[in-house]
């Protein structure tokens, strides 16, 4: 009896690992750090939405990948309203 539950242990913890794993391999949004090119003397401190622009606006001036979707730019601009 110990053994059929302990082998039955075992393959949960295989399957749960297997799906997580396989859940995690897909990015969705498409955008990866290679696609964004940072200017010279800047970095990428927020990843595919840094703006190099150094302006008091700089905050409220969305990503260009933002403005494209009418979805993410409503949202940027009027927050999770």
């Amino acid at each position: 009896m110990a053994n059929h539950v302990r082998q039955q242990s075992k393959t949960l913890i295989l399957l749960f690992a297997v799906l997580f794993a396989v859940s995690c391999e897909k990015d969705d949004d498409g955008i990866s750090m290679g696609d964004v090119l940072a200017e010279r003397g800047y970095v990428l401190s927020a990843g595919t939405s840094t703006l190099c622009i150094n302006s008091s606006i700089a905050y409220d001036t969305p990503a260009k990948w933002v403005e494209a979707s009418d979805e993410l730019n409503r949202r940027f601009n009027l927050g999770d309203k």
